[in-house]
């Protein structure tokens, strides 16, 4: 058997006796270095408008065939989009429609973004050129390289980092006291003044960068930062969109704006090679600017409470340059109509919070903050459960503005918030980056790599880590927006509260699919657009993903995840390979549902799918109502389990791949009553619905190995043969369904 599976290049300083700080010898300085030219990533079609084909016909071919189709007509036809008055709406990404209409160009779509956020991770700029990946697929490329020497310190300054401050003070319209800022940044090692020069430099740029960004929306940044209440529910009025300027300016700001600043403050941490002065001790510096306060504290053991002076407003830029640390307050996070925050934390086993409130509905959920929680109005069949309504964004988190946390040196860290933090953006660019350590990350909504019209990352370097969610996290995509969260290796476990109580769940966030038993997840690689049938204020969603290079990782989760796209919105899971889990109830594992894309591809492993947690619908491997999905697993021995629509079908002139390369494979069909739609299973809309023009495609193929089969708990005789998946519901010459078992073969995508 020959497998050809895809190449995934996926205060003062008290000095204390006398001591002086440490010397630090100047190093020579590197090279600059500019960041890699990215692209949307998307394969050209030919001449012919046809997706590139391999020079020998495989597995593929030979299903495609039996549905009398080629690669070039495997395909959906324009007269569709005329058939919809929603399908223009304005804020379609600028290449989904192609992928949409030509379905074998979405695996190597997902492919090379996973190459490109590989590529970043093991750069030495990983978020510089994260942040660059993101921009050039929402149609943004970036040309930006390491700070010039306009931007760094003279040679013969002998108080560089207070003349910096002093410098940016004055340039946003406050008044600074330079005597006092140089007797407070002696004890800083002046090799550590100059390298945070260029940081400081550019930060202050941004009232200027905000201030660009909203001229394309004038008038309009206090209702444009309540954005957040689209996905969120938030105390006081939401985001007003019966406003046709409200509406348009979502549709056309630039977020490439703030994507280039935010690239350019990255190279200039990144190329400044901290780590150098990690643990160094001796000073202790802060000064109030008019963008927030600039705090400098050494190694020691310092905790950051909002009643010290400086730590209690905004903060502009906090380095830490090692120890145990405790934050209570919101760091690398933009709050009160900041434009920017940074902080840079060099070592430690650090603890990233914030001051609770506790509050009597919080039960064993994360404590509440100021904010509290919301009283559920109904039972948690009809409500949303008591869920938080912080509105403080903490650890990389950005609305309007630039908001980036980098915790580097390893460690045990453990971040904790509630709402719109741990790599978050909204109208701008949100990074939290970690470098390393087992760490654990906690957060109930809207994180761990989530955006909406901007970008949100969540980077990770190494290490064993625990991320717990409820809600529109771990890779979360909303409208004009990419959610990416990136882990480079460890067993990790990505947990997102199931819901459902006889399983240990918490019902918090209300799902129509089950309600009272699962939560509305959104996670783990979802793109999500905003469906409006009674306004018609239509918006498509937008990328969100989840990328884990290796490891045996455990994936849990609930309704629109694990690669799920919903209304034009595109959702990625990409696993590189190792023994992984995976478990979730509805809409998962490659599903999607009205016009959205999902790409669900695991490199290798003995995987099980949904073998703790019985599926209730839809996934693995479904599309629904013109939606499209893959699912590909590249070697090992599988178990899959799916429930009423599952396994490589398609549903409503929807699109369902599953393609499984190698091992032996174990599949099960548990359907409860609806048999055999599963395994290749095509079942068009009804008649009524007037959808019969367009075809629905269902397509099965397991290659390699001796395989076993089940639906309805009785075994089906499938290994080594093919079988017709149409079910007639409609026009039986467009639904298209097919399944092949093949001992040996070959499957090529572009």
């Amino acid at each position: 058997m020959t497998i050809r599976p895809f190449a995934v290049v996926l205060a003062l300083a008290a000095l204390g006796c006398g001591k002086k700080p440490p010397a630090v010898e100047a190093p020579q300085p590197p090279a600059p270095q500019c960041l890699p030219a990215f692209e949307i990533g998307v394969p050209q079609l030919d001449a012919s408008g046809c997706p590139p084909a391999p020079a020998t016909p495989d597995v593929l071919d030979e299903a495609l065939a039996k549905l009398g189709l080629t690669r070039c007509t495997f395909t959906y036809p324009d007269s569709w989009r005329k058939a919809f008055s929603f399908v223009e709406d304005g804020y379609r990404l600028p290449y989904t429609d192609v992928i949409h209409d030509h379905p074998l160009l979405l695996p190597p779509f997902a492919r090379k973004l996973g190459a490109d956020l590989d590529a970043a991770a093991s750069s030495s700029r990983p978020v510089a050129q994260a942040i660059a990946v993101a921009s050039s697929r929402l149609g943004y490329p970036l040309t930006q390289c390491d700070p010039g020497p306009d931007l760094q310190a003279a040679s013969d300054d002998a108080a560089p980092f207070a003349h910096a401050v002093a410098d940016l003070i004055r340039r946003t319209g406050g008044t600074a006291d330079d005597a006092a800022l140089a007797a407070q940044a002696q004890a800083m090692p002046v090799e550590f003044q100059r390298a945070l020069v260029p940081v400081v430099r550019i930060l202050s740029e941004a009232a200027a960068q905000r201030a660009g960004y909203l001229r394309q929306a004038p008038g309009l940044a206090s209702e444009l930062a309540k954005v957040p209440s689209m996905v969120l529910a938030m105390k006081g009025t939401g985001i007003n969109l019966s406003d046709d300027k409200v509406r348009k300016a979502l549709a056309e700001l630039n977020t490439g704006i703030f994507a280039d600043y935010a690239a350019r403050l990255a190279l200039a941490v990144e190329s400044a090679d901290l780590g150098r002065f990690r643990d160094t001790t001796g000073f202790s510096f802060t000064a109030i600017t008019p963008l927030g306060a600039i705090v400098i504290r050494d190694g020691a053991a310092n905790t950051y409470s909002p009643d010290e002076a400086g730590l209690g407003s905004n903060i502009l830029l906090l380095v830490d340059t090692g120890g145990d640390d405790v934050y209570r307050v919101p760091v690398g996070a933009t709050v009160d109509n900041q434009p920017a925050a940074l902080a840079i934390d060099l070592g430690g086993n650090d603890q990233y919070g914030y001051v609770e409130v506790p509050n009597q509905l919080d039960g064993a959920r994360l404590p509440s903050d100021a904010a509290g929680r919301y009283t559920p109005r109904d039972t948690p069949a009809k409500d949303n459960g008591p869920i938080s309504l912080s509105s403080v964004p903490r650890q990389g988190a950005a609305i309007l503005g630039v908001g980036m946390l980098f915790d580097l040196g390893g460690g045990k860290d453990h971040y904790r918030s509630l709402r719109m933090s741990q790599g978050f953006g909204a109208l701008g660019v949100g990074v939290l980056y970690d470098d390393g350590g087992d760490d654990l990350y906690d957060l109930e909504a809207m994180g761990q790599g989530a955006a909406m019209f901007g970008i949100g990352l969540a980077l990770d370097g190494s290490g064993a880590d625990v991320r717990k969610t409820y809600y529109s996290s771990q890779g979360f995509g909303f409208v004009r927006a990419f959610g990416a969260l990136i882990d480079s290796s460890g067993d990790d476990q990505y947990l997102a509260d199931v819901g459902d109580p006889a399983q240990g769940g918490d019902p918090l966030y209300w799902s129509i699919q089950l309600p009272g038993k699962a939560n509305q997840s959104c996670n783990q690689g979802c793109g999500f657009g905003r469906r409006d049938d009674t306004n018609r204020w239509y918006m498509s969603g937008g990328i969100g993903i989840l990328r884990d290079r290796a490891g045996n990782d455990r994936y849990r989760s609930s309704v629109f995840t694990q690669a799920s796209g919903y209304w034009f919105g595109t959702g990625i899971l990409l696993d590189g390979g190792g023994d992984d889990s995976y478990d979730s109830l509805w809409y998962s594992q490659a599903s999607t549902a009205h016009f959205a894309l999902a790409a669900f591809i695991d490199e290798g492993g003995n995987d099980k799918y949904n073998q703790e947690l019985q599926p209730v619908a839809t996934g693995p491997g479904v599309g629904h109502d013109f939606g499209v999905s893959f699912l590909i697993d590249l070697g090992g021995d599988d178990q899959m389990r799916g429930s009423v629509l599952a396994l490589g079908s398609g549903n409503e002139n929807g699109t369902g791949v599953l393609i499984n390369l190698g091992g032996n494979d174990s599949y099960t069909c548990a359907s409860d009553g609806y048999k055999d739609r599963c395994y290749g299973a095509a079942i068009g809309s009804d008649p009524s619905m007037n959808r019969t023009p367009w075809p629905t495609y269902g397509i099965f193929l397991d290659v390699g190995g001796t395989d076993t089969y089940v639906v309805q708990g009785s075994p089906l005789n499938r290994d080594g043969t093919s079988w017709d998946g149409t079910k007639g519901n409609a026009d039986a010459k467009l639904e298209l369904g097919v399944g092949i078992d093949r001992n040996e073969g070959t499957v090529q995508l572009p």
